[in-house]
């Protein structure tokens, strides 16, 4: 059974005139896969990520997740579910500056009441991952902007969650920083069937994964 699953969905923004986001589109993902997103700004791609974090809903058709039609979930439900089983990446790192690299990525299990003591388990293990466990007390602005985004990865896969969605991760990254945050992703996929999706403008980032979605004025392109 894939993990994600799209049947026809559709997007409209009730504007004068409306907007329509997404047209009718339909995919299928399976648990361990490594996606790219591509398209020109306005052509989907946000509003396909944010319906895949289960951030907005669709006007019509069905997003099943992991075998549930995420229609059928209230409020708190999609929020339980997010919290337990999707991560998100984003351009801006997030970062608390008050607050240490162990403590940032200990804030994700708070959504889902997760102890404090399993809490810095999870973060001192998430750190690791990323080979960060060396700046555990350090605070975010001793940090590059590459570790920054490895300490970002590190608070979204902390709860283990199933997807990770990262918009733009290397969008305010240089080049040598943006290849390292490209390894750690490919590094989350390999070694741990971690499935990830990326909404890139980031060729060389689109070419390291394993399938590319074009989209085109709020369809899928072939």
């Amino acid at each position: 059974m894939p993990l994600i699953t799209f049947q026809n969905v559709s997007k409209t923004y009730p504007t004068k005139p409306p907007v329509y986001a997404l047209k009718s589109v339909s995919a299928s993902i399976n648990e361990g896969e490594f996606i790219s997103i591509v398209g020109v700004s306005g052509s989907g791609k946000s509003t396909f990520l944010n319906i895949l974090g289960l951030l907005d809903v669709p006007t019509s058709g069905s997003y099943l997740f992991d075998g549930k039609d995420t229609k059928d979930l209230n409020a708190n439900e999609k929020t339980l579910l997010r919290g337990s089983k999707i991560g998100f990446v984003f351009q801006s790192f997030h970062l608390i500056a008050s607050k240490t690299v162990t403590e940032n990525v200990a804030l994700s299990g708070m959504y889902t009441k997760v102890p404090r003591k399993v809490r810095f388990q999870n973060a001192t293990d998430a750190l690791k991952k990323v080979g960060l466990e060396n700046r555990a007390d350090f605070y975010p602005d001793t940090l590059s902007g590459g570790e920054k985004q490895r300490v970002a990865i590190a608070r979204a896969i902390s709860e283990t969650p199933k997807l990770l969605l990262c918009d733009e991760p290397t969008g305010n990254l240089d080049s040598e920083n943006s290849n390292e945050v490209i390894e750690i992703l490919r590094h989350m996929n390999v070694t741990y069937g971690l499935t990830i999706i990326v909404v890139t403008h980031d060729n060389e980032l689109a070419t390291k994964t394993q399938r590319i979605i074009y989209m085109k004025d709020g369809e899928i392109s072939v």
